[in-house]
């Protein structure tokens, strides 16, 4: 069976929470077993988006946008000129609306922005009891993608 292995580089478009994690738990790199999957999902890694950093799906989507390419050019080619023609009509009556309602924005943020500050006041303790309960269900979530992960993969 051939070995899969992540560095930690890889994992570049991960959040920074992710990849400390990942850095924490495997070091510098990750080979990919049942064992490690299995943790990576107990510690809380998004192992979902791991999976697609693979380089097996970068091959297929790299395939994908190669038949898509052309065809996306020949759409771009057709609409690019309409959507020119829609901003060079569209884009003076935005600049005059712009104008004319910049000195209102700025009334009405001086007149909001209190209440705003009231509201943020007491939604974050909601916030934060709403996450503190949905937290443990994603993570029950991830913990069955990586069984059904494991289970595919054969590990």
């Amino acid at each position: 069976m051939k070995t899969i292995k992540i560095n930690i580089s890889q994992l570049g478009n991960a959040c920074p929470s992710q990849r400390e994690l990942a850095q924490k738990t495997f070091g510098d790199e990750i080979e990919i077993t049942a064992q490690n999957i299995r943790l990576a999902v107990k510690v809380g890694l998004n192992i979902n988006w791991a999976v697609q950093q693979l380089k097996v799906f970068a091959l297929i989507r790299a395939e994908y946008n190669a038949k898509v390419a052309p065809i996306r050019a020949e759409y771009n080619a057709k609409v690019d000129p309409i959507w020119a023609e829609y901003y060079a009509k569209v884009d003076p009556i935005w600049a005059e609306y712009h104008a004319k309602i910049s000195s209102i924005r700025a009334e009405y943020d001086a007149k909001t922005d209190s209440i705003w500050a009231e509201y943020k006041a007491k939604v974050d303790s909601i916030w934060a009891e709403y996450k503190a309960k949905v937290d443990p269900i994603w993570a029950e979530y991830y913990t069955k993608c990586g069984k059904l992960l494991i289970d595919i993969l054969g590990l």
